[in-house]
């Protein structure tokens, strides 16, 4: 399934920075609907399904975001449509395949530096964890809650 995202994302962040050459933006949103409602540019309901040409032009019409930037490059217009996809992450259980593999390059590392199994513990490798910038953010007490010896210990 393409990645959609509503039409009026698209005249985001025109109003402050306007290229040499470009369209006002009252402008744009006249020819970027009028080229919506003469089917230039697909529109797609929210759950992806292709709609035909809308008559009137709402806040339910998504956008792909190829196909905008594909239309401004035939109409010559200076600008790149790329809205964010990606959400960061907020606490450390979303980051749980990151923690697992920092878990598991420290404990390379400290072997590699010569620790025995039986030194690494989940506090020391926690700790390591800890100064990498990824999780610098996070309390110790937090990590070591997270992190399982299992990763890294031989069955």
């Amino acid at each position: 399934m393409k990645k959609i995202f509503p039409w009026y994302l698209v005249l985001k962040g025109h109003e402050i920075a306007m290229p040499e050459g470009s369209v006002l933006p009252l402008e744009l949103t006249r020819r970027l609907s009028a080229a919506m409602k003469i089917g230039t540019i697909n529109v797609f309901s929210e759950d992806g399904k292709l709609l035909p040409p809308p008559a009137n032009i709402d806040l339910s019409h998504h956008l792909h975001r190829n196909e905008v930037n594909s239309w401004y490059k035939k109409n010559h217009y200076p600008y790149l449509w790329d809205p964010i996809t990606k959400e960061k992450p907020r606490n450390l259980k979303d980051l749980v395949t990151e923690l697992e593999d920092a878990a598991l390059n420290v404990v390379k590392v400290l072997r590699a530096n010569g620790y025995e199994e039986s030194q690494l513990t989940i506090p020391k490798v926690s700790s390591e964890i800890a100064k990498g910038t990824l999780f610098s953010r996070f309390e110790l007490s937090s990590i070591e809650y997270r992190v399982k010896r299992g990763w890294w210990r031989s069955p």
